[in-house]
């Protein structure tokens, strides 16, 4: 319930300090802009869960793991003990973001004995592993933009078919002309307008990315997770929440939720369900060290 009035308290905190401004009082209005950002990071970050023990039970469950691993440099020292925490969690299904070359070599190997089922480098840096067999492995594609980060498997759980999106969506370093830019390499107010740019066009991006893999479900029981790029207030969050998903860190999780840990910390990564199933647990997996990004591990009752 708390979370429910964040978003009105900083719309004040905002609408406040506009009107303060007005009238010359820019030091109060500029506390109150600080409050409002505060205000709305504690939102994105932290949850309270209350959930009932009615929704702790039941025979049948998957597990599964999201985590951007940021292989994108080699370290023979550090795929081992991405493996180990794996191995540790004990997921039946896992989806790797930038899992790439010598890294998802490197992987394949260490976890091929557990999970033998992949989704066979459908897309280069990002894969699925899993204990079940793996069916209907695609990408979803999104018309006009050909960066094919979006993933679907199905896997079928004591007699019941599961649907899993595995995403990265659209990053803020990318413009729909994949022109690569950074915030470190913003120096002038030119840089600073095409960094702003590249923000709203990803933004738009990941919308359409969400809408994409909305449009290609079936009613059938569906976890989407990954590296969304982006918070829940978000515009493609919201359109996931629209079409019935709900956000497992919100619904379950308790404390503090960044997922990444860059200038400040946000919840960039999620795990996302429809009502075909019922939250079990979620946590948070610390991986300073490792990756950039800490993992998600969620259980879910069938």
């Amino acid at each position: 319930m708390l979370a429910l009035t964040y978003p009105w308290i900083i719309t004040v905190c905002f609408l406040a300090a506009i009107i303060i401004a007005l009238k010359k009082h820019f030091w109060i209005a500029g506390g109150l802009v600080v409050v409002g950002f505060l205000l709305n990071w504690l939102s994105e970050c932290f949850a309270f869960s209350l959930m009932s023990n009615n929704e702790m039970c039941g025979k049948r469950t998957i597990r599964v793991m999201a985590w951007n691993i940021d292989g994108s440099e080699y370290d023979s020292l550090k795929v081992a003990k991405i493996a180990d925490v794996i191995h540790k969690h004990k997921p039946d299904v896992i989806f790797l973001s930038e899992d790439f070359d010598k890294t998802g070599i490197c992987l394949d190997s260490l976890l091929t004995k557990n999970y033998p089922y992949s989704s066979n480098m459908v897309c280069s840096g990002h894969q699925f592993y899993s204990n079940y067999m793996l069916d209907s492995i695609r990408v979803v594609d999104v018309e006009g933009y050909d960066n094919p980060l979006r993933i679907h498997v199905s896997v079928m759980v004591k007699g019941q078919i599961i649907d899993i999106y595995g995403c990265h969506l659209a990053s803020n370093n990318y413009s729909a002309s994949h022109v690569d830019f950074h915030l470190d390499q913003v120096n002038d107010h030119h840089d600073a307008k095409q960094y702003l740019k590249n923000i709203r066009d990803a933004s738009r991006l990941r919308k359409l990315e969400a809408q994409a893999i909305i449009k290609d479900m079936t009613d059938r029981a569906t976890i989407i997770m990954g590296d969304f790029n982006d918070v829940g207030s978000s515009p493609a969050l919201r359109a996931f929440k629209a079409a019935g998903f709900q956000d497992a860190w919100w619904k379950g999780g308790l404390g503090y939720g960044a997922t990444i840990h860059y200038l400040l910390p946000y919840r960039i990564d999620h795990i996302m369900y429809n009502d075909k199933l019922t939250l079990k647990s979620i946590r948070k997996i610390d991986a300073k060290g490792l990756s950039d990004h800490d993992a998600l591990v969620a259980e879910f009752r069938i």
